[in-house]
């Protein structure tokens, strides 16, 4: 990963506008990029996100470094894989839960209709931008609802004890080892 996307790199940038207390609740020596990237994930304000977007922006050079996003191109050329579900992720990747009704139904309606038409077939799958339970709300889920048969993805984690289309929790991977995924998933079931 070429040095200026890195996660410790952009972290600590953020760190030099994020309050005291934040920086006394989070230890980033100890920290693993996957953990510092969760971090973000989990925590990101809107002040947060526009950082993150400007240094991307300003650190990565299109003649240099490969973008780490896919490109319509290779949406076009993965899209028969049997192999590859593909399923749409916004517009402009906006914390939802800021939006009114109209612009999160623009956001998720008019991507995953672009996405649609793009790749000439129907998609079921939408994950939420950020995907930190407060990255979405109630609005954004009746929207999914209102979808049909669209299933739509988190990322703050744990385990689905039932079916809810509009907010499907997945357990990211990460660096934990064999043993820590088991106990996660063994402490998210009912004794």
């Amino acid at each position: 990963m070429p040095e200026h996307l890195d996660p410790k790199r952009i972290y600590q940038k953020i760190e030099q506008h994020a309050d005291r207390n934040y920086k006394q609740k989070y230890e980033l020596s100890s920290m693993t990029n996957n953990k510092i990237l969760a971090l973000l994930k989990n925590n990101l304000t809107q002040e947060m996100e526009n950082i993150v977007v400007r240094l991307f922006h300003s650190a990565w050079n299109r003649s240099r470094d490969q973008s780490p996003f896919m490109d319509v191109e290779y949406v076009k050329k993965i899209k028969d894989d049997p192999d590859i579900e593909i399923g749409s992720h916004s517009i402009s990747h906006p914390i939802l839960s800021n939006l009114d009704e109209e612009s999160q139904r623009l956001e998720i309606m008019w991507g995953h209709q672009k996405l649609e038409n793009l790749v000439n077939k129907k998609l079921y799958l939408f994950a939420y931008p950020y995907g930190g339970s407060h990255h979405f709300n109630a609005t954004s889920r009746m929207i999914v609802k209102k979808t049909n048969n669209l299933l739509a993805f988190s990322t703050y984690g744990g385990v689905n004890r039932k079916l809810n289309r509009a907010d499907i929790k997945r357990i990211t991977l990460t660096n934990h080892s064999t043993f820590e995924m088991k106990s996660l998933i063994i402490s998210n079931y009912p004794k």
